[in-house]
């Protein structure tokens, strides 16, 4: 999966409804997937700009075909939770609570549950173990930060409990995906 922000913290893949496209991958679509995926792996500033490239080719003719009042409607609603989710991004090792992310939105803690539920397809619970599970998998790679560390600098308090979510997220535990992966 990847993502590509705009506006700082809206992912452009959360407003497409790639479902309801009537684009199908044809030769052109699938070689710029390939190319995106090569210059990835490269893993440095210039394939990084590339990539950049890459995703917009990928993405330009899903948003022509998009319903423009659609797409601003939701990302609209997507910019509301513009302090909640920077709040998660930025403090996601501190464990932010339903009522503190609710109150960046002036909302209830019941209706922003509901409303982020609908807007992003997952619970704000579930986007902060996302968050986390991300920058964990980050450290696991380019750290060589023992897995207790990693855990607590990501904000789980039980190392075993870290390694079953991450292995529950990733089918792999934090060692097998480091030993998989890491250059340490």
């Amino acid at each position: 999966h990847f993502n590509f922000w705009i506006f700082g913290s809206l992912d452009v893949f959360n407003l497409i409804d790639f479902n309801s496209c009537r684009i199908k991958p044809d030769h052109e679509f699938r070689k710029c997937f390939q190319l995106l995926v090569e210059e990835f792996s490269r893993n440095n500033i210039g394939s990084f700009l590339q990539c950049i490239r890459y995703l917009s080719s990928l993405i330009e003719p899903f948003l022509m075909e998009a319903d423009t009042r659609d797409l601003f409607e939701k990302a609209k609603r997507i910019s509301r939770f513009k302090g909640a989710l920077e709040t998660i991004n930025e403090k996601y090792d501190q464990n932010p609570d339903l009522e503190k992310l609710a109150k960046s939105t002036n909302w209830t803690p019941h209706y922003f549950s509901r409303m982020f539920k609908d807007t992003f397809g997952c619970t704000a619970y579930q986007y902060l173990i996302n968050q986390k599970v991300a920058r964990a998998k980050n450290l696991l790679l380019n750290s060589n930060r023992s897995i207790k560390e990693i855990a607590e600098l990501c904000g789980f308090e039980d190392p075993y409990y870290f390694s079953r979510i991450f292995k529950k997220k990733e089918f792999v535990s934090p060692r097998q995906y480091r030993r998989n992966f890491s250059k340490y």
